[in-house]
């Protein structure tokens, strides 16, 4: 074949030729596919136009966040105190979270990289000391004070292996 057979061959398969036009092809307007065969919205307008595509929305994970929600300003010797606090973090887990407290203040913020050793406060509350805790989620803790004076504390959680830590509080506790 000649090299201007071929030429033609190629536009006549692209499409670039044909004897009449018998369409206007014109830009989509919208990222929905139209189609002639379906009928337009006003013939139904409690149902939705339906779409081609099955992707789902992507899951957004929160960045872990860790407050106190509840926390009384004094307490008594020997009875209890009751210490709430949130860990929020939507999609991850805490493997521990607990209120550590102690008798002297740490005052200033502590890193993602800094554990209940670097804290320094001598005692914690157990009941969420270690598990899978789904976030968010509410926690609540008792302590019972043996001596009058200040109590210091944060909340504190662990979250794919950093620290995440509130800012110090103190209670006061009388007799």
């Amino acid at each position: 074949m000649s090299s201007r057979i071929i030429v033609l061959l190629i536009i006549l398969v692209a499409g670039c030729i044909s004897e009449a036009p018998t369409a206007t092809v014109k830009p989509p307007t919208t990222p929905e596919l139209e189609s002639t065969s379906t009928p337009p919205p006003e013939h139904y307008p409690e149902s939705p136009r339906p779409t081609t595509t099955t992707t789902q929305a992507p899951i957004t994970i929160k960045e872990p966040k860790i407050e106190l929600t509840s926390i009384p300003a004094e307490g008594r010797v020997g009875m209890e105190i009751t210490l709430k606090w949130r860990v929020s973090g939507t999609g991850l887990r805490a493997v521990h979270t607990a209120i550590h407290y102690g008798a002297e203040s740490r005052p200033g913020m502590l890193g993602l990289d800094a554990g209940p050793g670097a804290a320094g406060y001598p005692s914690l509350t157990t009941e969420f000391a270690s598990g899978d805790f789904v976030l968010p989620r509410d926690f609540t803790a008792t302590i019972t004070p043996t001596a009058t004076g200040m109590i210091y504390l944060r909340a504190h959680a662990i979250i794919d292996g950093k620290n995440f830590w509130t800012d110090e509080r103190a209670v006061s506790i009388k007799s």
